[in-house]
């Protein structure tokens, strides 16, 4: 979990000890099994508490404010982006209408599964952005 030990200080500044425990969990999860389903993530997670309660617990902590995307998320993808591209060359982000971030780079979309070529139009909006420093 590299990942994790590398944007640790940031999410223990965001979050208390136990919300970080089950962020560290919920990660853990989510790599192992591959599958963003609450109920799957429910059963597997190792509480010991009812299904149910798991379930809820899960869906409590989803919702957390200490989770909003520009508070929480935004400092770490800057850091990603920073940390991945050069000063100087041009980054094009787009952000579809159901909220996933994709970033393209010289015409090839960035996923999980590796690069993917990019023939469709870019979804709209597309933020066109030079990295600076």
């Amino acid at each position: 979990m590299s990942f994790l030990a590398v944007y640790e200080s940031h999410f223990t500044k965001h979050l208390t000890q136990t919300q970080f425990e089950a962020f560290r969990i919920l990660l853990w999860l989510l790599t192992v099994h591959k599958q963003v389903r609450i109920e799957r993530l429910a059963a597997c997670f190792p509480l010991p508490i009812l299904y149910q309660s798991r379930r809820k617990h899960i869906q409590r902590f989803l919702v957390l404010s200490a989770l909003a995307i520009p508070r929480f998320w935004f400092p770490v993808i800057k850091a990603i982006i920073c940390k991945e591209f050069k000063t100087g060359s041009l980054l094009i982000i787009t952000i579809p209408e159901f909220l996933t971030k994709s970033a393209i780079a010289k015409h090839r979309s960035l996923t999980g599964s590796g690069f993917e070529q990019s023939d469709r139009r870019f979804p709209q909006p597309t933020v066109c952005c030079q990295i600076l420093s």
